[in-house]
């Protein structure tokens, strides 16, 4: 990737608070962990510098498709964002996992509740969700405890972007 791109994409960053705000906890979290340079610039241009392996086709490699690419990272897919605020409202406990990774955004959305009926039709529900945008879609009971269950929504990123710029959630 050229020094531009990453210029370029890291002035788009902060120029993006609700990114540059996820991005500034993750790099703080890292940096608690020991794995984050102490310096948010570097860290940012590492970020940057992956997501040329996360998009994985060298056509798509602009600024405003790597800050795409960061969102999801940072902040997550906006239908896994938007089901686990569902989840939250109702009292239910769930948690999201999205990241981009060789050309695929993965999309994750863990939901947990004592009434396993109930669990498996707010699975479906997200489910759903994801497929009524063309994701494929993956449903998993924890083999061990019934009352969670994991959706996990997988699409190409090109179409991801189409989406995105359809209002995508």
């Amino acid at each position: 990737m050229d020094t531009r791109t990453i210029v370029w994409a890291a002035g788009l960053v902060r120029r993006t608070r609700k990114l540059k705000t996820a991005l500034k906890a993750w790099h703080k979290s890292d940096h608690a962990k020991g794995l984050g340079n102490p310096n948010f610039e570097d860290w940012l241009r590492i970020r940057i510098e992956d997501m040329e392996k996360g998009i994985h086709d060298d056509n798509l490699l602009s600024p405003a498709n790597i800050v795409k690419a960061l969102e999801v990272n940072a902040i997550g897919d906006p239908i896994a964002v938007k089901c686990a605020a569902n989840m939250e409202k109702k009292n239910i406990q769930s948690d999201i996992n999205c990241y981009v990774e060789e050309g695929m955004v993965y999309s994750s959305v863990w939901i947990k509740h004592m009434v396993i009926d109930y669990v498996k039709e707010l699975a479906e529900e997200c489910a759903a969700k994801f497929r009524e945008k063309g994701y494929a879609v993956d449903v998993c009971v924890n083999e061990e405890d019934a009352s969670e269950i994991t959706v996990n929504g997988t699409i190409d990123f090109d179409k991801y972007l189409e989406l995105q710029k359809k209002g995508g959630r």
